[in-house]
């Protein structure tokens, strides 16, 4: 980012928001003065929040380049310097609400926010201001002390608060006062397409190894074929003596007939016509730049293509240099072509092109025979880096030399959607005299045949076929194959390069690439703690294109400028959190494992959509769209690595586990742990060992308290892959955390994953294993089952049943005699005496019922005894 901190007054000033180029320019007047409500109310929740602190001051709108001071109805000032935007207001694809694109960690800065046009009619800024936070201090929550130990941001930031990572940011170093709030100051620009200058050196040495003729034919093609009429260019030569304007700013016009253009690459000189002193002025060469930008009637702004041997340059020479540039809003992009082996890594221009947002290339230093190619790339980025709607490379193929008989290669291309304008097949050789190229042909999907051959342009090092319609309507997203015919060379000069570029359309969707590493400055420092992380994030317009193949392939030389060797490696966008932080935002991200050496290293990333498996983009919020077949070829980009702590073993730990997850299986007493298995070395290779720990606080699992190893086991996936482990639970009705570590096979450890919090029941103690309806599991003893049909009564339920139906024939008993003995007793004496009567005619009888009846007292006293026993009942 670009956003300056005032220390004293507390203000952020060169804040960029930038508006896309589909916005219309019938929306300027209402949708600028809604952007400036909306920040500058949220410039004033960021002053509260951050303790009456720091606010926002000043506004940079960037609005389209098709947009006028009457669309707006105020004025717009004109840049020529590339803004890296920290807001961008977009359509409305992919929903309403903004959102935050961050690639790095807890107090890293993130990329950018985004914001829909219809988000801006809204009053609600509360969203708007977490997310610039967010934004400028790294955190992934709102300012609150205490955090859920399982949500994203206690993970990230190892259970810190977000307030407590805010106020570690450098904003609140030093004793910090409160200070007193003001509204931004907005201003509206508008970006133009800059002038070019070539600076090519132009001294004897630039002929090393008869380099020459590469470098003046590449530079003829970029001037006569390859840029747009509409730009301007000049060109400067230099050498050790003096610079001097060769040719003008001047408008190059229509390709083939234009004037300016045959001036300019004519004023290019032969060999023969080099300066025979050794070395170039540089800052001699920038000064004369200016100085033709000025005469053109630009006083600033403008790019500078620097062409030279990348000789080294003492650092009061670089200081000057970079504050010239800076003072006259210059981008110098810098093409090295140093001595084979590089001895210098080319650092100074590396570093001038970093800090002035350019682009920079080393040229020559894998072979002299790539010279001319290398340069044809890097001057087609820098034209694409430059001026809208320019060529990107969507498909190369490269045949290497031998002295085989003549062969007939064959490849396949797509010519997108997303590109599908200005389209041009190249096939590219050596040597201008002799091609080693007996036929060329192109088919369509239709049988057509094209195989006119345009040798027009061989002096120029490439052919190409006459009136090929890749760019019709009817042949969007056509498959289109080739044939080469090659013929054999005893000298291995038969090499050849296949490329197809293509531009998109103005008024057409784009698909973008953008390239970073994890480490703001161009020369990093590279150890265990501090590892070197490579993103890519593809895009199309401003959506995310997820499922696409992004694969890199990293070179380099070292210190000693000898070569380093390559590797390839896919970039995932995978949200595993270490590195990659959120799935489905377009950022494709993975460790650069293979830096061994200190050095300078140049990636090539290729993005790829196939039939099969077609990348996709959000529509809508919930609708996918498929973008079919595409491919896109990124080239140039390079960091250095400054210094490298390492050891003569594996010092590089497995990588961080920020995607456990947990299912509690009740019916077990289990739990089931998944995650994304981390590597040997980060996310490379296959993780030895993990250890699992457990602890029912969750404060200590990053303050270094005390944890519980609950089990240690065996990695058993690759890096990328899903790992799963189940264990049996022991301890219930209580809150348990949970976290997993990876270990490789030297012991190297890797940190502590994110948190997932566990609950398991007590079980009630129940035996029903055998009385389940058919086609149910078996439940584990002692659990409920809430599928379980009895078929037998228990013997405790038989006991209760018989329980039961005693008590009722007891109580039934209890009724009858209770209601049938008082009316016996009720009864007149004169039954006492036929009672009487009764039990003396019946005495033999009722001998053996007073035997078991009178427990009271002898036989005469019967009637009194049956009294006392109905009186006792």
């Amino acid at each position: 980012t670009g956003v300056t901190f005032d220390a004293k007054t507390g203000e952020l000033k060169d804040v960029v928001v930038k508006i896309s180029e589909k916005i219309p320019a019938e929306l300027c007047d209402s949708l600028i003065e809604s952007l400036k409500n909306q920040l500058t109310t949220m410039s004033g929740s960021v002053y509260t929040s951050l303790d009456r602190q720091i606010y926002l001051s000043e506004i940079l709108v960037q609005v389209p380049s098709s947009w006028g001071d009457s669309d707006c109805k105020e004025n717009i000032r004109q840049i020529y310097q590339k803004k890296k935007p920290d807001m961008l207001v977009v359509e409305d694809y992919g929903g309403r609400r903004p959102h935050l694109q961050r690639s790095l960690g807890c107090g890293q800065p993130g990329d950018k926010i985004y914001l829909p046009v219809s988000y801006l009619a809204e009053n609600s800024t509360g969203l708007l201001s977490s997310l610039w936070i967010n934004l400028r201090y790294g955190v992934f929550g709102e300012l609150e002390d205490s955090i859920d130990p399982t949500s994203t941001h206690f993970s990230h930031c190892r259970g810190a608060s977000a307030r407590e990572v805010i106020f570690q940011h450098s904003d609140f170093s030093g004793s910090r006062s409160k200070v007193s709030f003001s509204t931004p100051r907005f201003s509206l620009v508008r970006s133009v397409e800059p002038k070019i200058l070539i600076l090519l050196e132009n001294s004897v040495e630039m002929n090393q190894n008869e380099q020459w003729d590469y470098i003046r034919t590449a530079c003829k093609k970029f001037i006569l074929h390859d840029l747009p009429a509409s730009t301007e260019l000049g060109l400067i030569l230099f050498n050790e003596e003096a610079a001097h304007i060769s040719y003008p700013v001047s408008r190059l016009g229509k390709r083939m007939i234009s004037g300016a253009r045959n001036g300019l690459a004519f004023s290019i000189p032969t060999k023969h016509s080099l300066s025979p002193r050794p070395g170039g002025c540089l800052s001699c060469a920038v000064n004369k730049a200016i100085e033709a930008l000025q005469t053109s009637r630009s006083s600033k702004g403008g790019v500078l293509v620097v062409i030279t041997k990348g000789r080294a340059m003492p650092s009061e020479a670089r200081v000057q240099l970079r504050n010239i540039c800076t003072k006259h809003q210059l981008q110098v992009n810098s093409i090295a072509i140093p001595e084979v082996p590089v001895v210098h890594p080319i650092l100074p221009l590396d570093q001038l092109a970093f800090h002035t947002s350019a682009n920079s290339f080393l040229v020559g230093s894998q072979s002299d025979s790539h010279v001319y190619m290398e340069l044809v790339d890097a001057l087609r980025v820098i034209q694409a880096d430059t001026v809208p709607h320019s060529k990107n490379l969507i498909y190369e193929k490269q045949f290497p030399s031998g002295h085989v008989d003549q062969v007939v290669e064959q490849g396949t291309f797509v010519v997108d959607k997303f590109a599908n304008s200005d389209t041009e097949f190249n096939v590219f050789f050596p040597r201008t005299t002799e091609s080693y190229i007996k036929s060329l042909g192109i088919v369509d999907r239709r049988l057509n045949k094209y195989t006119t051959v345009m040798d027009t342009t061989q002096s120029l090092h490439y052919y190409s076929l006459y009136k090929v319609p890749f760019d019709s309507v009817e042949n969007i997203g056509m498959r289109w194959n080739y044939s080469l015919e090659r013929l054999s060379s005893q000298s291995r000069d038969n090499q050849h390069v296949v490329q197809v570029v293509s531009a998109s359309a103005p008024n057409r969707r784009s698909i973008s690439l953008t390239l970073r590493t994890n480490q703001d400055e161009l020369a990093a420092s590279v150890s265990p703690t501090r590892p070197l992380i490579l993103y890519a994030h593809v895009q199309v317009d401003s959506l995310p294109v997820l499922n696409a193949r992004v694969e890199a392939l990293v070179t380099g030389v070292n210190k000693a400028g000898l070569p380093v060797g390559s590797s390839r490696l896919v970039l995932l966008d995978s949200g595993s959190g270490d590195p990659d932080i959120l799935i489905g935002d377009g950022v494709y991200s993975r460790y650069l494992t293979n830096i061994l050496e200190e050095g300078r290293y140049t990636v090539t990333v290729q993005v790829t959509s196939s039939l099969d498996t077609p990348a996709v983009t959000k529509k809508t919020s919930e609708t996918l769209e498929s973008l079919g077949e595409f491919s896109r070829v990124s080239k140039g980009f390079c960091f250095h690595v400054a210094s490298l702590q390492k050891t003569n073993s594996d010092f590089s730990p497995p990588s961080r586990i920020l995607d456990l997850s947990v299912q509690i299986l009740t019916s077990s007493q289990q739990l089931e742990f998944s995650w994304t298995a981390p590597g040997d070395d980060y996310d490379a290779g296959k993780v030895s060992s993990y250890k699992l720990f457990c602890t029912d606080d969750p404060n200590r699992l990053y303050s270094g308290g005390e944890q519980q190893l609950v089990t240690s086991f065996s990695g058993n996936v690759a890096a990328g892959r899903v790992e799963k482990h189940i264990i049996n639970v022991h301890e219930f009705n209580k809150n348990l955390f949970y976290t997993v570590v990876g270990v490789d096979d030297q012991g190297n450890t890797g940190q502590l994953s994110n948190v997932v919090r566990v609950y398991m029941p007590q079980a009630y103690q129940f035996h029903a294993k055998d009385q389940l309806t058919d086609g149910q599991e078996a439940f584990n003893d002692g659990l409920h089952n809430p599928f379980q049909v009895i078929k037998e009564p228990k013997k405790i339920i038989l006991y209760v049943v018989v329980g039961i139906v005693i008590v009722v024939v007891f109580t039934f008993l209890l009724v009858t005699l209770l209601l049938i003995v008082p009316r016996k007793l009720s009864r007149s004496s004169t039954d006492q005496q036929i009672i009487q009567e009764t039990i003396l005619k019946n005495h033999d009888m009722m001998k053996s019922s007073v035997v078991e009846l009178n427990v009271h007292g002898p036989k005469e006293n019967y009637i009194s005894s049956n009294l006392d026993l109905y009186n006792e009942v």
